[in-house]
C-alpha cells in the first residue's frame, strides 16, 4: 500500500509531509512556546507537532466545523477546541504567543479581515506561521481564492501589520504552498504602532526547500 502522502485522495497528508521539515527548521532556533493558536485546525493534523514543543503551555484550536471526536483523538491535556471564524476570532487582543495557520486563508472570502484578526490576537513580538497555495495551484472548488503569488501573499500580510522574516516554497503532487511567512506584528496587536520599531523579529535560520514530489 502506498504511504498516505502519496495517495491521490490524501492531500492533507501530503501537505503535512512536505511542510513539517520546513516548519521544523524555521522554528529550530526559536521554538514555539506559551499559548499557541491553531487557526483553522481542521482534523488537527498539526497538533502533534505543536505539542512536541515543551515550552507550549496551551494549544487553542479553532475551526468553523470541528468534529466532536477531536479531543478523543488528540489527547494532550494542553489542547482545547472551539468553533469560530477567523474573520471574528472569539479571543481578546494580544492573547497568543504564536499562531499556526496552514492552508486556511485561501478558503476565506475576506482574507484581509482574517489576517487582521490573526494580527489582533497575537502578542507584540508573537510569531505567525502561515501557508497558502502558491500560483499556479490546481483548481479547488472549496477555495474562495485558488492561489496567491508570493508578492500577493506578502502584500496581504504587510497590510495587516506583519513583518515577514522568512518565506519558503515546497511542493506536493497535489499542489504547492508557501509555509509561510514567518512573521511578527509590527504594532501592538491592536493596530497601534510601537515606538522605535519595537517588535520587528529576528530572522530564523534558512532552510532547504523541499523538492517537488510530483
Amino acid at each position: 500500500m502506498l504511504p498516505a502522502f502519496l495517495r491521490p485522495a490524501f492531500p492533507d497528508a501530503g501537505r503535512l509531509f512536505v511542510q513539517l521539515p520546513v516548519l521544523r527548521d524555521l522554528t529550530a532556533t526559536d521554538p514555539l512556546r506559551g499559548v499557541v493558536l491553531n487557526a483553522g485546525c481542521g482534523e488537527g493534523s498539526y497538533c502533534p507537532w505543536i505539542a512536541s514543543f515543551a515550552g507550549v503551555t496551551v494549544i487553542e484550536n479553532i475551526d468553523v466545523d470541528w468534529r466532536e471526536w477531536f479531543l478523543a483523538v488528540h489527547t494532550d491535556p494542553r489542547l482545547r477546541i472551539r468553533r469560530g471564524s477567523l474573520t471574528a476570532l472569539p479571543y481578546d487582543g494580544q492573547t497568543f504567543d504564536a499562531v499556526i495557520c496552514t492552508e486556511v486563508i485561501e478558503h476565506i472570502p475576506d482574507d484581509r479581515a482574517a489576517v487582521r484578526e490573526l494580527a489582533r490576537v497575537l502578542k507584540p513580538g508573537g510569531t505567525l506561521l502561515a501557508t497558502v497555495p502558491l500560483r499556479p495551484a490546481p483548481f479547488d472548488p472549496n477555495h474562495a481564492r485558488n492561489d496567491y503569488s508570493e508578492a500577493e501573499f506578502r502584500e496581504l500580510l504587510n497590510a495587516a501589520g506583519f513583518d515577514i522574516t522568512e518565506t519558503r516554497v515546497c511542493c506536493h503532487a497535489s499542489d504547492c504552498m508557501m509555509p509561510g511567512a514567518v512573521c511578527q506584528p509590527l504594532g501592538d496587536g491592536m493596530g497601534n504602532p510601537l515606538p522605535n520599531g519595537v517588535g520587528v523579529c529576528h530572522v530564523p535560520p534558512a532552510c532547504t526547500a523541499v523538492p517537488n514530489s510530483g
